[in-house]
């Protein structure tokens, strides 16, 4: 593939410009982020990082995370701007990977003709930059290990897809490289070697100077090293920290029973697009139930798309559907596809719509569009120099399934941020397949326009709001410790109710004894017992305590929003919590005559308040 003087400049210099068009955007979206404040896994990673220490190695092993953590240290030490600055930089260079890999995929596997405009291939990477499902891997200091691991996965991608057009020896060996770069950031980049495989036997069956023999014996020079990396990787991990899996363990990463799965699929697909679902009426639909149903249904319909597609591909079993007669037949055969696959969308819509008329429109609506997508693939496939089309669309959402692999076991919340960092690999394909299908199915420009407009200021508005959890759970965090040093005054610490996290943004899952002694200096403060999480529904959630028995003497916390607690201890050195509930919680002082030893704290109202109730219990009692 050789370029032109005039069209190198060309390439240069519209990459330079689209690198720095996102940049602007990028910061634009994330720079509200800049002053937020430590979060949970923050405070342990960094203040390893600060004592000389480093992971963990019974757990992970990641020495390019902990090296991006050393060198932010020590230029930063423990100023958030810098560290937040890093993972914006690694997201917006990956927006811009995402744009040059959609621009050589288009070029090796023959779709590039689709529109004549090289603008549009833009379009991918912008989408990229501002889906809402990436404010946790981007504004979450210590989502940057997907951030990092797929700058990486890209690079190891890009020069894997120009190998399978050149089939030169330096893109071999760069591919190999990223890949164990990405490997030492995170185990996600284990689908890396199946994607490349599926790149590899699609561009087989592309036009190409070179006989299908050589193509082959190439394509195993990458693969098989591949492998081998893969083996040596999975041997190092047994040496250096005794298990294969490690992580969170072999039940979590290795549960591969259908129903997880199939539920998760479901999870992925959707949560890649839309941001969390706001309303709790979704939840009654959107059960485990429902979700294994769709998956199900969504597999099925898509072996059998990939079926049609393969028959009509092949010239000599074209008969079979592309004859006048049996043109009809092959429609009709997509549209109950389409139908088979959609078909507990149908079901969903049933329950939610109460009235016939709602009913009858809504469904109305929904076979409408069953019956046009049918209608648009028919087309597709039934003009031969299409047909590629089709393929390169079902090829993305093959990719996307396998980027999912290494984290399917994973549960994405479908109604706040928690675990959407595990979308951020597998939405590069999602990013690809939204704006192809578009530039697929609409033909006129103006038409063009008015969707991608929609789609992007979609994103860009839900990517907003979303980052405003992450601002104020920021705010909450450094506040809740400022509080905690300015106004304790005795060793240790009893917090009633620690806020876990806001709408799903990480507050104090874990962190908080280290954010104190190491980030806030507090060398005063010797222990920290939490009787409680929290789960916050807004930073202004209010709770009132209330005493119940001075003999004990025994107090009750009540939450007066949609707030949810989850008990950590039962029993600490202090309490004794005797009723954990949901919405309240309720405790006795186990010595109610010696309190000089630790101060009590509850959270209410956005602050962590002091409760100076002891002096209130020895009058009762002495009375």
């Amino acid at each position: 593939m050789m370029i032109e003087s005039k069209e190198y400049i060309f390439h240069f210099k519209f990459f330079l410009v689209t690198l720095l068009i996102f940049a602007i955007i990028g910061f634009g979206f994330y720079y509200r982020v800049l002053p937020s404040y430590f979060l949970s896994d923050d405070f342990g990673l960094i203040g390893r990082v600060s004592e000389g220490g480093y992971y963990n190695l019974r757990v992970w092993i990641r020495p390019v995370i902990i090296m991006s953590y050393l060198m932010d240290y020590h230029i930063w030490s423990f100023q958030v701007i810098g560290y937040h600055l890093t993972n914006i930089f690694f997201h917006v260079m990956n927006a811009w990977l995402v744009s040059i890999f959609t621009i050589i995929c288009f070029k090796v596997f023959g779709v590039d003709k689709l529109t004549p405009n090289k603008v549009i291939f833009i379009l991918p990477g912008l989408y990229f930059l501002l889906l809402p499902c990436h404010s946790e891997a981007v504004s979450w200091i210590s989502g940057r290990t997907d951030v990092i691991a797929t700058f990486f996965i890209l690079l190891s991608l890009i020069f894997s897809s120009l190998y399978f057009f050149m089939f030169q020896y330096w893109q071999l060996i760069l591919t190999l490289i990223f890949f164990i770069i990405a490997l030492c950031t995170k185990e996600s980049a284990l689908a890396v070697p199946l994607i490349i495989l599926v790149l590899a036997g699609f561009s087989c069956i592309q036009a190409s100077p070179y006989p299908i023999k050589i193509r082959l014996v190439k394509i195993l020079q990458l693969c098989l090293p591949s492998v081998g990396i893969v083996i040596v990787y999975f041997l190092l991990r047994y040496v250096l920290i005794g298990t294969f899996i490690g992580g969170y363990g072999t039940y979590v990463h290795v549960n591969f029973s259908p129903e997880v799965v199939l539920s998760n699929l479901v999870r992925y697909s959707m949560r890649v697009f839309m941001p969390p679902l706001s309303s709790p009426e979704y939840g009654k639909v959107l059960h485990q139930q429902n979700l294994q149903i769709l998956g199900i249904h969504g597999i099925v319909g898509f072996i059998s798309i990939c079926l049609i597609t393969l028959l009509v591909k092949l010239k000599k079993l074209q008969w079979l559907l592309l004859t006048r007669q049996r043109k009809i037949i092959g429609l009709l055969l997509l549209s109950g596809i389409f139908i088979i696959a959609l078909f507990p969308v149908i079901r969903i819509q049933l329950f939610i719509l109460s009235t016939p008329i709602e009913r009858i429109m809504g469904i109305s609506l929904t076979l409408s569009i069953i019956f046009s997508m049918a209608l648009t693939l028919w087309f597709q496939l039934t003009k031969y120099e299409r047909i590629c089309n089709v393929l390169f669309f079902l090829l993305l959402i093959g990719c996307f399934f396998l980027a999912t692999l290494p984290v399917i076991s994973m549960e994405v919340s479908l109604f706040d941020t928690q675990n959407e960092r595990f979308l951020y690999f597998p939405s590069i394909f999602a990013s690809i397949g939204m704006i192809f299908i578009v530039i697929t199915v609409i033909q006129s420009l103006f038409f063009r326009r008015i969707i991608f407009f929609i789609v992007i200021v979609f994103s860009a508005y839900h990517l907003w709001n979303v980052n405003e959890q992450w601002v104020l759970a920021g705010q909450i965090s450094q506040n809740i410790l400022t509080t905690l040093v300015e106004q304790t005054t005795r060793p240790d610490i009893v917090i009633l109710n620690l806020p876990d996290n806001l709408n799903g943004a990480y507050i104090f899952r874990n962190g908080l004894t280290r954010a104190l002694k190491v980030f806030m200096k507090a060398k005063h403060i010797h222990a920290v017992y939490i009787s409680a999480y929290q789960n916050l529904n807004s930073n202004q959630d209010t709770f009132e305590l209330i005493q119940t028995n001075t003999i004990l003497p025994s107090f009750s916390l009540f939450l007066h929003e949609q707030s949810s607690l989850s008990l950590l201890n039962r029993e600490n050195k202090y309490l004794d919590v005797s009723q954990p509930q949901q919405d309240h919680l309720e405790f006795y002082l186990k010595d109610h005559d010696n309190t000089s030893e630790y101060d009590m704290f509850m959270y209410s109202s956005g602050a962590m308040k002091k409760v100076i109730f002891p002096q209130i219990v020895r009058s009762e009692v002495e009375q």
